[in-house]
């Protein structure tokens, strides 16, 4: 990742971070465009396919209902060394830390490939429902975050999002809420990384290409003192 870092100053660090905070803060996502250079994310991309590839045994048992079509790789910080360089990305660490504190801590990272055919996600929002009371917006209980390691379109399954939605404190999106308008697909080029608030809307959409995988790594943010349930 030090390539990536070497592109950027420490003023455009933190101008970038700092716009990030504030589109967490005010829409409940950010984009950031092109954080990693296209050729190391698609070779990054390759590198996690091919552990899929090698674990299909483990895989089997943690399919997400869509058979092979989109599987999730747990584990990845133990797997491959190049996600460190992701998760401590200096931009990404001054978006969040504004909002989850200094103490901060990395707590998944995980491979999630989508390949032609896969259908969409279900709207969600992640770890909320253990919750009595869900937090104000201010207070997010976790930042997550999709590296694009591959283009994202609308045609590979890109994340879909509902703006704004991390203010209304739900623990699930309302029913339906998959087929409105207000849903806005997340479209980027491979090396750009989306920030969302734990409690915003998303999903992933279905996968409707003919040939293209849309690979994506995710890694969630969380305050110190949380202990989430899944």
């Amino acid at each position: 990742m030090s390539t990536a870092s070497a592109m950027m100053g420490s003023s455009a660090t933190a101008a970038a971070a700092a716009e990030a905070t504030e589109q967490l803060r005010s829409q409940g996502y950010a984009v950031i465009p092109s954080l990693l250079p296209r050729a190391e994310a698609l070779a990054l991309g390759e590198a996690l396919l091919a552990l899929h590839t090698e674990q299909q045994a483990e895989l089997a048992g943690q399919m997400h209902g869509a058979g092979e079509d989109y599987q999730t790789l747990f584990g990845l910080l133990n797997r491959e060394d190049r996600v460190w360089g992701c998760a401590a990305h200096p931009v990404v660490q001054e978006a969040v830390r504004p909002l989850l504190g200094e103490s901060y801590r990395v707590v998944e990272a995980v491979s999630k490939p989508t390949w032609p055919g896969a259908p969409g996600q279900s709207m969600h929002v992640d770890s909320a429902s253990h919750f009595a009371v869900v937090p104000p917006p201010e207070c997010p209980w976790m930042i997550n975050s999709i590296w694009m390691l591959t283009d994202f379109t609308v045609e590979n399954g890109c994340t879909r999002v509902v703006p704004h939605s991390h203010t209304s404190r739900r623990k699930s999106p309302p029913a339906g809420i998959e087929d409105s308008s207000l849903v806005l697909p997340v479209e980027g080029s491979a090396g750009s990384v989306i920030l969302w608030h734990s409690g915003l809307y998303h999903q992933a959409g279905p996968n409707t290409s003919k040939d293209a995988v849309r690979v994506g790594l995710n890694i969630a943010y969380c305050e110190s003192s949380a202990r989430l349930v899944h």
